[in-house]
């Protein structure tokens, strides 16, 4: 026990205790021996959105230009960049030593847990918290069901580790603390030289993190020198955090440069999804969503109160907000500190838990539905429309109140007999209730490692078939249209980004999904109202070598069957079937549309895939073949 504790007390031997320990209780949490790290632990909706980035990222060096996708140009994403360089930087490493997208995912996204864990104990630490209680707060911070429910289907949400960061800074501005001084980083006080250093370094970081993250935080750090101003008066601590918040906005600024250039370049794109008020109020945040366990608890009386809220509510905004019962006390006894210190001269509430508790006041202030949030919607820009997503930062806080807390009982305990052993007992209790509170019986449609093993080894031995028939480089037209990115609603039975699939498990094919929304490159938009007559030998003509159709496209299997049929009956071709028969793909090299036609659409398709989409010519060319 004694060896334990004084190995606690050495900062490095602390963090890896902290990272370890998140790191395994995530294994158990998804039951990772079942798992297969080839193989995504979620295949669906947005997974395949970025799982397409890690593929691109590691095959052409840039996730948001892609020649194998958009055929028969590219894709582009730099209109709808969601890849911050830090991440860009995590994903090329382990890349280094795994050349397959989907571990390399699955790793990216295990990673973020030792990483959430550490940075929150090393924040919880600098603010005042004794280091092997600050353990356990970090590997709760990493646990919140904020970072299940985000999943790979928000993999890049799902790595906050910067938000202990912003955390930090905030609990330094409203305990009255300057963040540092620019004119002290080369020379003065070597306390205001590392703070200053440490100032700049976690501004940095938070800039080439997840644009989201770096937006809330610089909005808090701007809002915790108002405070701060308004109480003390203190307006170079303000200023400190104004500046700091400046240093995230040019650090992000820097980091979406490209994508800055491109709109410059080539036009704003008016077929870009466009984020409105409503929205914002929609995806705000929740005070009953922040109380309320996590859907599908463990407990099924807890359970059912949160399936009936979510089946009366109105506005349910996102489902990942909970903070937990250990949170939930935690906010609650950090905000009694702040309200005892504000009505009584009686100090018992340490400035660190009043402070804390404001925080959280003004965090919610800022995000909750109709809060300063909407105030920004409505007056500046809607873009950021998921408030709801602070809701991470709050839970940093409130854990930070509950470790405070705990912080006490141990005191009160230390000095009795078998004080250290009972404080082991309670940390190892603390975990578990934790982890069991925090981690539901069932995720929505995540860590079904077995499920997801058949479905991704079926569509791949699918396009392996496909592969075998076709030459290297061939274009696949794949039908029913969908656009891209954010296809609201999908046609039939499909999910947003179910296109993908087929280019996830290629290696030498290139696929027709995926060009930009607006944008040239997006030739099916212009040709998906087309017969299927027309479009046989138009795709043809443009060079594509085959067809792919997903019957979960349409709302019949009837429908589909007819689909299919007439693509049989044009082209000549028995289709191949994939296994569950979802898939049907026709060899489109027997279509042999005459010359002039073929000239008639080569002339007809734009110059570049990056300027704005206008079909009138290519879609008029389409029904000219004189052979229909």
């Amino acid at each position: 026990m004694n060896t334990l504790a004084r190995l606690a007390r050495k900062p490095v031997a602390e963090a890896l205790l902290a990272g370890s320990l998140s790191l395994l209780l995530a294994l158990v949490s998804i039951r990772f021996w079942n798992a297969d790290l080839s193989v995504p632990f979620e295949y669906h909706w947005d997974a395949l959105f970025n799982l397409s980035y890690v593929k691109g990222l590691l095959e052409h060096g840039t996730p948001f230009v892609n020649p194998d996708l958009g055929a028969p140009f590219h894709s582009q994403t730099l209109e709808f960049p969601q890849v911050a360089p830090f991440e860009q930087a995590m994903l090329r490493s382990l890349g280094l030593f795994v050349d397959d997208a989907a571990a390399v995912m699955n790793l990216y996204w295990l990673a973020t847990f030792p990483m959430a864990s550490i940075s929150a104990w090393w924040a919880m630490r600098a603010l005042g918290l004794d280091g092997r209680i600050a353990i356990i707060g970090g590997v709760l911070f990493s646990l919140l069901p904020y970072h299940f429910w985000r999943g790979e289907s928000h993999v890049f949400l799902s790595s906050y580790w910067m938000i202990p960061f912003a955390a930090y800074m905030i609990g330094r501005l409203l305990g009255g603390h300057s963040l540092g001084d620019p004119r002290t980083l080369f020379r003065g006080p070597s306390e205001k030289v590392r703070t200053t250093a440490l100032t700049v370094a976690f501004c940095v970081l938070i800039g080439i993190g997840p644009s989201y993250y770096a937006t809330f935080a610089a909005i808090m750090l701007v809002a915790a020198s108002l405070v701060t101003l308004a109480g003390t008066g203190r307006w170079r601590v303000a200023l400190s955090g104004v500046l700091g918040a400046g240093l995230i906005a040019l650090t992000l600024t820097v980091a979406v440069s490209d994508s800055i250039r491109f709109r410059q370049e080539h036009g704003a794109n008016p077929a870009m999804t466009e984020r409105t008020l409503a929205q914002t109020e929609k995806y705000g945040l929740s005070l009953t969503q922040l109380v309320l366990p996590a859907t599908n608890h463990r407990l099924a009386p807890l359970a059912e109160v949160k399936a009936r809220f979510l089946n009366q509510t109105s506005l349910p905004s996102e489902d990942a907000q909970s903070l937990g019962i250990l949170g939930v006390i935690g906010l609650c006894f950090l905000l009694a500190a702040m309200g005892g210190a504000a009505i009584s001269r009686k100090k018992w509430a340490k400035p660190v838990e009043s402070q804390a508790g404001l925080a959280i006041v003004a965090i919610f202030f800022v995000a909750t539905i109709g809060g300063v949030s909407s105030l920004i919607a409505l007056g500046l820009t809607a873009q950021f429309r998921g408030w709801n997503r602070m809701s991470v930062l709050i839970g940093f806080f409130a854990l930070f109140g509950f470790c405070l807390l705990l912080e006490r009982l141990f005191r009160w305990i230390c000095p009795r007999n078998h004080g250290r052993l009972i404080i082991l007992l309670i940390s190892g209790a603390v975990l578990l209730v934790g982890l069991y509170d925090q981690t539901p019986a069932r995720w929505p449609n995540q860590f079904e490692h077995t499920a997801n093993a058949a479905e991704y080894q079926r569509d791949g031995r699918f396009v392996d078939q496909i592969e075998d028939e076709l030459p290297a480089d061939s274009m696949v037209f794949q039908l029913p249209y969908l656009k891209y990115p954010e296809g609201y609603p999908p046609p039939g039975h499909m999910t947003d980004y179910d296109p993908m699939r087929g280019y996830h498990h290629s290696h030498d094919l290139r696929w027709s999904y995926a060009g930009m929304e607006g944008r040239s490159a997006d030739v099916p938009a212009c040709l998906k109202d087309l017969p299927m007559k027309d479009l046989i030998p138009a795709i043809r003509a443009i060079g594509f070598s085959g067809l792919w159709i997903d019957s979960f496209g349409y709302e019949t299997p009837g429908e589909f069957k007819a689909v299919s049929a007439r693509a049989s009956r044009l082209t000549g071709e028995t289709p191949l079937i994939s296994e569950d028969g979802r898939f049907h793909f026709f060899d489109l090299r027997a279509v042999k549309p005459g010359p002039e036609f073929t000239e008639t659409i080569q002339a007809a398709l734009p110059e570049s895939a990056d300027e704005l989409q206008d079909c009138t010519a290519l879609t008029a060319a389409a029904g000219s073949d004189p052979k229909r």
